[in-house]
């Protein structure tokens, strides 16, 4: 499973969560996109192709995008990621690659 920014993640949904450093996603996964059009709710995101369909990590609405610098978490120091996608077969997969339970 690798990190693919250009793949298509029109009508993918919050599956579940995952907790996780930035930094060890980073390691797994290598670099974010930083999400363009979404009025500013993520900071990070990785886009995932899996056997399944496509996947998604991102965080919501904790960041500085959508909290401002006061409030808001940098992103390298989100530990709780949203998982997106079509079906809970791509949100195991994830899950399973990543080897949390």
């Amino acid at each position: 499973m690798k990190h693919n920014k250009n793949l298509e993640i029109m009508e993918t949904c919050l599956q579940g969560n995952l907790n996780l450093s930035y930094r060890e996603l980073v390691e797994e996964l290598g670099k974010p996109n930083t999400p363009k059009e979404d009025g500013g709710k993520t900071d990070a995101e990785w886009i995932l192709e899996t056997p399944f369909g496509v996947g998604t990590i991102y965080n919501y609405k904790d960041g500085i995008n959508y909290n401002g610098k006061e409030d808001g978490t940098p992103k390298e120091e989100i530990t709780e990621w949203h998982v997106g996608g079509n079906n809970k077969e791509t949100y195991a997969y994830i899950i399973g690659y990543l080897k949390l339970k």
